[in-house]
């Protein structure tokens, strides 16, 4: 995985506060795909992985800092890999598909299938802090509703909320990307476990 080269945290750092001619080249920085446990046996049902809502302050590939006294910024130099909505479907779907606990994992339906849609919603992913010159802590929160799409009356929806925080060890560049790192992959793992205790469940009422 590549890591963020320089991370810029301080108030006076972050953003477009320096010239570009003054600013060293742009790294990529790149999520791992969560490890998901392998699935005892995988179901007859074709996810679908879908991104309905973004908070705007992070809807784009800037990674971005929340500053004391309700400043927002942008770490200088950084970047994910794509608009950060379609950067995290295509995660999770990499998470659920090696997972094997399903048919099939996409961003869309599978016609004749038993297709059920994770509607997702990304209100938080960020770095904080609480000083300028403090490590940041790395908020991640992801609510999701998994929902029967092949179905002319859905029986029920079902409301998965996942927040998790970490806490760079310190104000260091492999610190905080482990951070990150370490929160979506706590978020993915408990929308995992709110996808499959819904569907065990429904499998209860059948």
């Amino acid at each position: 995985m590549k890591r963020l080269g320089v991370l810029l945290l301080a108030a006076g750092l972050a953003g477009c506060s320096l010239p570009s001619a003054d600013l060293p080249p742009t790294i990529t920085y790149r999520l791992s795909v969560p490890a998901l446990p392998p699935a005892a046996a995988r179901r007859p049902v074709h996810l679908v992985v879908h991104v309905a809502y973004v908070a705007p302050e992070i809807a784009s590939e800037a990674i971005v800092l929340d500053l004391p006294g309700h400043r927002l910024d942008r770490i200088a130099n950084a970047r994910w890999p794509a608009p950060l909505p379609a950067y995290v479907q295509q995660q999770l779907i990499r998470a659920f598909s090696r997972s094997g606990a399903f048919r099939h994992v996409s961003d869309a339906p599978v016609p004749g299938g038993i297709n059920y849609q994770l509607r997702l919603e990304l209100l938080d992913f960020q770095a904080a802090s609480t000083r300028e010159d403090g490590a940041p802590r790395i908020r991640v929160r992801i609510h999701a509703v998994l929902q029967r799409l092949d179905e002319v009356a859905p029986r029920h929806e079902t409301v998965i909320r996942a927040t998790a925080e970490a806490v760079a060890a310190e104000r260091r560049q492999q610190a905080i990307a482990a951070a990150f790192d370490q929160a979506f992959a706590a978020v993915v793992r408990d929308l995992a476990e709110g996808v499959e205790a819904a569907l065990a469940r429904e499998d209860e009422d059948h």
